[in-house]
């Protein structure tokens, strides 16, 4: 499979599987880039970069809200779903082989109502319970997998789970 592909079974998956249901508030389509390098890119249309610096910021479990807020705001998802969680999916190809991929699934900081969800805008729904007075923040970790041979060492494994913080990785493959 190339990443052309790849790029359309998201879309698949997105848009039929996930909107089908209605589970789905927001898809930024993904975009392909082909570089002279013979480097291919699979992004969320955020106008973050995937693999720059905003992922960066939210791999910690102790992401606070105003973080998961100016992610949502920046469209820095490729999907955001209905209980206000979303995913980045996003791959990288050399000369037609994955070289690296992250996958990230980001729970709401807030168990937000359906009904607010589906009568409001979600920033409006988001906003009021952020300057809430009470503790309703959950703090629920990102779950990300990620794939990259060229950061493998000692204590990154090339392919792993991050849950928690950037220090616990687990090893992971397919069999």
């Amino acid at each position: 499979m190339n990443a052309s592909d790849v790029a359309q079974q998201i879309r698949t998956v997105m848009l039929q599987h996930f909107g089908e249901e209605k589970w789905i508030l927001d898809f930024n389509q993904p975009i392909y880039r082909r570089e002279i390098n013979g480097i291919e890119t699979i992004e969320y249309g955020s106008r973050q970069p995937f693999f720059g610096p905003l992922l960066a910021n939210i791999s910690s479990s102790n992401l606070a809200a105003t973080e998961y807020i100016q992610n949502v705001e920046s469209r820095a998802f490729s999907a955001l779903f209905s209980d206000g969680s979303y995913a980045q999916i996003g791959y990288k190809f050399q000369d037609g082989v994955v070289s690296t991929h992250r996958l990230l699934f980001q729970p709401c900081p807030y168990d937000l109502p359906v009904e607010l969800i589906q009568s409001l805008p979600l920033m409006d729904v988001l906003e009021t319970f952020f300057e809430s007075d009470t503790d309703v923040q959950k703090l629920r970790g990102p779950l990300r997998f990620d794939f990259d041979l060229r950061a493998q060492n000692v204590s990154h494994p090339a392919s792993h789970l991050t849950i928690a913080n950037d220090e616990c990785r687990w090893a992971v493959t397919a069999r």
